[in-house]
């Protein structure tokens, strides 16, 4: 095989390597610029994870919706969550099989636990945007600051996320309506 044939090769299969990050981050980049902004409601959780990197875990309300009638309950089964807003906040509305075709305001989601009681069967689903990662200075002390305001039992904790073609992407995390990371500028903490 001449050097010609080889250089092209190379070429042809580094192109194919680098092809799938760099479509993945044109996707996230992508749902940041044209998404949907929605405001979801976070919720307590212990947080603790020796494993994991620098990021905010979060646990967000509004994400338990009826199974629909005709829609078999099957633990980590990927479907599609209609959103809407309720005072302000996201919430799931309804859960499907197939993409709703009459709103672009939809995320796929794996449905996770299931109340079946005689006239109310319900499904909490989990949505794929659950970290929001940051300056890994500055996570240690947003965790820190989003355990205290969740111990509080505050509604002033939410993360903003962009929704578009089914993706779900962080834009950014709050607290009392403030960006975190001007938050932690800020010498007063709760």
């Amino acid at each position: 095989m001449n050097k010609g044939v080889r250089a092209v090769l190379f070429a042809v299969m580094a192109a194919a390597i680098l092809a799938t990050p760099v479509s993945q981050i044109v996707k996230y980049e992508r749902v940041l610029k044209e998404g949907r902004a929605f405001k979801f409601k976070t919720r307590p959780v212990d947080p603790y994870d020796a494993f994991r990197g620098r990021y905010v875990q979060l646990t967000f309300d509004g994400l338990t919706v009826a199974l629909p009638a005709g829609l078999a309950y099957r633990r980590d089964a990927d479907v599609y969550a209609r959103l809407g807003e309720s005072n302000g906040f996201a919430r799931v509305e309804a859960i499907s099989e197939a993409r709703p075709p009459d709103t672009p305001d939809y995320v796929k989601v794996e449905m996770g636990w299931y109340t079946d009681y005689p006239t109310n069967r319900r499904v909490q689903v989990h949505v794929p945007f659950s970290q929001f990662f940051m300056n890994e200075k500055l996570a240690p002390e947003a965790e820190a600051a989003y355990r205290q305001f969740n111990r509080r039992g505050t509604t002033d904790v939410w993360a903003v996320v962009k929704v578009l073609d089914g993706r779900g992407v962080i834009e950014n995390l709050y607290f009392d309506g403030v960006p975190v990371a001007d938050f932690l500028k800020n010498k007063e903490r709760p």
